[in-house]
């Protein structure tokens, strides 16, 4: 039997840490300036003493009491005091196996281990653990760890696709970007129609060409002395924010590199916290490869994997490759699925159902420049507000409609064999889903009485996994889906609702 690092024992006291009210209080009652009052305080510092050591003692009985070991076939936690609980994990039905070193614990030789399966509390890992650097070495012999043999593939991708990656899906960055823009113009509105004695520099800009690189450098210089401080602290954080998030996105993924076999992919990444990950291959559930336009124009492609236990913690990715070519992904994905990735879908969004992908963001991209007008004519000493603000607004649903007419063309599924790929697309974001027609979980038929009307209804497919996602196919024809059934093994409803749901294939709780 093992027991946790006894750093964790500061960890479980922690948990108590409300029991220091009573010292506080305490010496709140003492906070006059008197002497007298004082020295009655020192005369009781035993209680205070008293508090903490029974703090710490808390911890450390919770800390002795929680012990495992690892058999020849599963896996043993133990812990409570009062009342035992005593987990036990088959090692076959292990789905990911995470060994971390964080930065700050590597001094004390520590490393976090977790297991998962595909049982347990959503986002959450069945077991975590603390232990010492010397018994995870010991453990690790009984752990099902392969290692490398001769069919063991390998890919250490280059650093500028981390840093591209990190940035393409750091949306934040470039929204941190966008907004900065917006409070950097907005200050500097504010100061012009509080200061509307000074002339609009903007329309001095003219002239020369030879002279239009000083000018500019003139007129930044004159604008950001006018900026509002408030404008510009508000700027700076939103911006530091954010770029901090896209270094923490770095730091994460760089010296990423994977391995894999048959049986396992093994994955390493991290600078100053270094993580591996051993994942089963049978456990995967399904591969997401997301894109974006600008991506998809490039032909890159961003390989993802679904499987519990796997880019659960807060801001982390289920990788398993950050970007590549799409030309390199059938040999990268071949250990999952040795057949082709179809390249056309077999059943697609009609032609005539373009209303159901541009409605929204075309209603919007309408309904933004009158509703300017309006406001302009209703408030016409805020004009200059009202006109950058719908500046702003209008180029993400002018983007958003360019991806959701590609959307249009490109949604859609295929049935080869038992792989099934799924093609869509959710806000900015371009899906395709490689996985087995046996891990599809439940399919889900909506249809509204518009939709009844012309024979189409939308589809929400679910696979197995620890989180419910949903992948939605929009406006599809009726007989087309009775040709998926078909091709699926099941049957659609002779009679389907008139508005409302239709679960088929309803069996969300995997087995083991």
């Amino acid at each position: 039997m093992y027991r946790e690092h006894p750093v964790n024992i500061i960890k479980y006291a922690g948990k108590n840490i409300w029991l220091l009210i009573f010292p506080l209080l305490r010496g709140i009652h003492s906070i006059r300036l008197d002497v007298r009052a004082f020295y009655y305080w020192l005369q009781g510092a035993w209680f205070d003493l008293l508090v903490v050591l029974v703090i710490l003692g808390i911890g450390y009985l919770r800390w002795y009491f929680i012990r495992f070991r690892a058999e020849r076939n599963c896996f043993v936690y133990s812990s409570g005091i009062l009342i035992h609980q005593e987990i036990v994990i088959p090692y076959q039905n292990l789905s990911v196996i995470t060994a971390e070193h964080p930065w700050w614990l590597r001094p004390l030789f520590a490393v976090r281990v977790q297991l998962d399966t595909r049982a347990g509390t959503l986002k959450a890992m069945d077991i975590s653990i603390l232990v010492r650097r010397s018994d995870y070495r010991r453990i690790k012999q009984r752990l099902p760890i392969r290692l490398r043999s001769s069919k063991t593939r390998s890919y250490h991708p280059h650093w500028l696709s981390i840093v591209f990656f990190s940035f393409i899906f750091s949306s934040s960055l470039s929204g941190a970007l966008y907004l900065s823009t917006f409070f950097f113009q907005f200050g500097k509105m504010v100061d012009t129609m509080l200061q509307e004695s000074l002339p609009r520099r903007l329309t001095e800009m003219a002239g020369e060409m030879a002279e239009e690189i000083t000018a500019q450098i003139a007129q930044i210089s004159r604008i950001a002395s006018k900026i509002p401080p408030i404008a510009v602290g508000t700027a700076i954080v939103l911006l530091a924010a954010w770029l901090l998030s896209f270094l923490i996105n770095m730091l994460r993924y760089i010296g990423f590199r994977y391995e894999q076999d048959p049986h396992q992919l093994r994955i390493r990444s991290g600078l100053l916290t270094r993580r591996r990950y051993i994942i089963q291959s049978d456990r995967i559930n399904y591969i997401d490869l997301r894109q974006n336009l600008f991506m998809k124009v490039c032909r890159m492609t961003s390989v993802q994997l679904n499987c519990s236990g796997y880019g659960n913690a807060r801001r982390e990715l289920p990788v398993m490759v950050p970007m590549i070519p799409w030309r390199r992904l059938q040999e990268t994905i071949s250990s999952f699925f040795p057949q082709s990735i179809p390249k056309k879908n077999q059943i697609r969004a009609p032609g005539n159902g373009m209303l159901t992908y541009l409605y929204a963001p075309a209603t919007a991209a309408a309904a933004i420049p009158v509703l300017s007008r309006l406001l302009q004519n209703a408030l016409p000493q805020f004009s200059d507000f009202i006109s950058f603000g719908m500046l702003m607004l209008e180029i993400p649903m002018l983007w958003l409609l360019i991806v959701k007419t590609v959307a249009w063309r490109t949604t859609g599924i295929t049935v080869q064999g038992n792989l099934l790929c799924i093609r869509y697309c959710r806000g900015f974001r371009f899906h395709t889903i490689l996985a087995n027609a046996d891990a599809l979980a439940k399919i889900q038929i909506r249809v509204s009485p518009f939709q009844r009307w012309y024979r189409k209804c939308d589809l929400h497919l679910y696979f197995y996994g620890s989180m419910p996602h949903r992948h939605p196919l929009l406006g599809f024809r009726i007989r087309d889906v009775e040709r998926l059934y078909a091709q699926l093994g099941l049957r659609l409803p002779d009679e389907l609702p008139e508005c409302g749901i239709h679960c088929t294939k309803e069996n969300t709780v995997p087995e083991g």
